[in-house]
């Protein structure tokens, strides 16, 4: 057994330098990780005991702290939370990203090598570099010209995810640039959704008890655009995700009164959130009121550490943008602003294309059980920072609102529900007590919407769903119009006819798309 246990750990980890070199397949990785245990499970009934009771015990772990604190359970925690999210992404190969997310492993990847974020030897052959910033050499809608060189289009934020991975990655002998990069990208990626999924859980076990923390932690790792975006590739909503989780972890399990070094901390996350992504201050502005409602010090405390941690990001982007915040601040000139907003905000809600309760029906199943439950006085069970619910649910709002009024708010090339991803854990968190109350009484009702929820991500993930966006048969002079399209949702696609049908009844089907899934 000793000399199995060696094996095992010699296998992973050859396995491990090998992801963290940008080599090899993420399957693989779990192949090898889970071969010998596997093995025992299947052969040995000791060791099937020993694994049911290793499960049992974390069980226990995390129930127990819902109802009574104590030490953090932190096994319960990688368990249920981080390895069933991380599994999932890592089953997929490929990215499903764009190229919006190609210049931040580039712009770490010249920070490390030549100590500049400067990308155009990335972009551009030795021969083109001089003609870089002419009309010559057209440049990729992801890199931008300023007085110093090609820089990112996106903010920097994602940064602090890709330059410790790439810094590994170098120190272990790998190569950062494609397509070693892409599968560096992903590896990277799929540790920020793991890790966010086991934050939600702890926060989730402030909210409700240990099965129905699981369950929502369950929806959210295979159910929901964690899965289908956030682990596929650096996408900024993934920042803005893992440092919202963490500001959201401090407040709760300090029950509203972290001390002035968490709420320190807490100012650090808020800078990192505006720093990835300029929107993500629609979430920020109602937890600062949040805790300026609670208490004035902490605020303070709060929002001058956040400003203060931006200061070096403003700077950056000062000396290269000319502007305090970003490249990003571009998307916000009138140009990019439409009046379409209940047309837009109905189709963000309930579209087959960008539906967010479409793609996540589980919140809509949390909604109907907080209404129109028999137990509802067991949703005050558990005790939470005062007036969580509002300040979340005026960041979901916000959100939607500043997404509805952008010309753009489809997200481009995407799956799902990608621009509203940041609200998704945040809407988590307002149904996973009602989701307790679900699980008691509508126990194959959530089972099933389990099932439908994997099956709409998995389709984005696995298959060919992700294609759906840049189709070329598709002839749609509105993206509007096609979002509405129920003959041809992206997560029926590339499913015959016949078979959408049996989905969407009445389905007519488009000749032109038919002809495009023979093929």
């Amino acid at each position: 057994m000793k000399l199995l246990l060696s094996v095992q750990a010699i296998l992973t980890g050859v396995i491990l330098v090998l992801c963290f070199q940008g080599k090899g397949s993420h399957a693989v990785f779990w192949a090898v990780v889970l071969l010998f245990p596997s093995l025992g499970i299947l052969l040995s009934k000791k060791v099937r005991e020993a694994v049911r009771l290793l499960f049992q015990k974390k069980f226990s772990d995390l129930n127990g702290f819902s109802q009574q604190r104590g030490t953090i359970p932190w096994g319960g925690l990688v368990l249920f939370g981080v390895l069933p999210s991380l599994f999932l992404v890592l089953l997929n190969g490929g990215t499903q990203s764009s190229q919006d997310n190609l210049p931040t492993l580039m712009s770490a990847s010249s920070l490390l090598l030549e100590g500049n974020a400067e990308i155009s030897e990335y972009v551009f052959s030795s021969q083109d570099r001089k003609y870089a910033c002419s009309a010559k050499v057209p440049l990729p809608y992801f890199a931008r010209c300023t007085a110093k060189g090609v820089y990112s289009a996106y903010p920097a934020g994602m940064l602090v995810f890709s330059f410790p991975m790439a810094a590994l990655s170098w120190l272990l002998g790998g190569r950062i640039d494609q397509p070693a990069g892409t599968r560096l990208e992903k590896w990277t990626a799929s540790w920020v959704a793991a890790l966010s999924a086991g934050m939600f859980l702890f926060i989730a076990l402030h909210l409700s008890s240990g099965r129905a923390a699981i369950l929502a932690t369950l929806f959210l790792s295979a159910a929901s655009v964690l899965l289908s975006t956030v682990g596929q590739g650096l996408w900024t909503q993934g920042g803005v995700i893992f440092w919202l989780m963490l500001f959201l972890a401090v407040e709760f399990h300090w029950e509203g009164k972290p001390s002035f070094t968490g709420s320190m901390f807490q100012g650090l996350c808020l800078s990192l959130m505006f720093a990835t992504r300029l929107n993500s201050a629609c979430i920020i502005a109602p937890l600062m009121i949040w805790v300026l409602a609670r208490s004035v010090q902490r605020a303070l405390i709060v929002g001058l550490v956040a400003a203060s941690c931006y200061v070096p990001w403003a700077l950056f982007y000062f000396s290269t943008y000319g502007t305090l915040f970003g490249p990003q601040i571009s998307f916000s000139s009138p140009d990019f602003w439409s009046h379409r907003y209940l047309e837009t905000f109905a189709a963000l809600l309930f579209s087959p294309g960008r539906g967010i309760f479409v793609f996540q029906p589980w919140l809509l199943l949390g909604i109907f059980a907080y209404f129109f439950s028999r137990s509802v006085a067991t949703k005050a069970a558990w005790t939470a920072p005062k007036g969580w619910q509002v300040a979340f649910l005026f960041s979901c709002a916000l959100s939607l609102f500043l997404i509805s009024g952008w010309k753009t708010w489809e997200g481009g090339y995407c799956y799902g529900s990608r621009l509203l991803a940041e609200i998704v854990p945040l809407a988590g968190l307002l149904v996973v007590r009602a989701l307790d109350v679900a699980l008691r009484e509508r126990k194959r009702v959530v089972w099933a919407t389990v099932v439908v929820g994997f099956a709409i991500h998995m389709n984005g993930v696995y298959f060919l769903g992700g294609f759906w966006q840049n189709n070329p048969q598709r002839q749609y002079v509105d993206f509007l119009e096609r979002a509405w399209d129920w003959s041809d949702p992206p997560f029926l696609y590339p499913l015959p006819r016949k078979i959408r049908a049996v989905f969407v009844p009445g389905l007519k089907g488009s000749p032109k798309i038919d002809a495009d899934i023979s093929r």
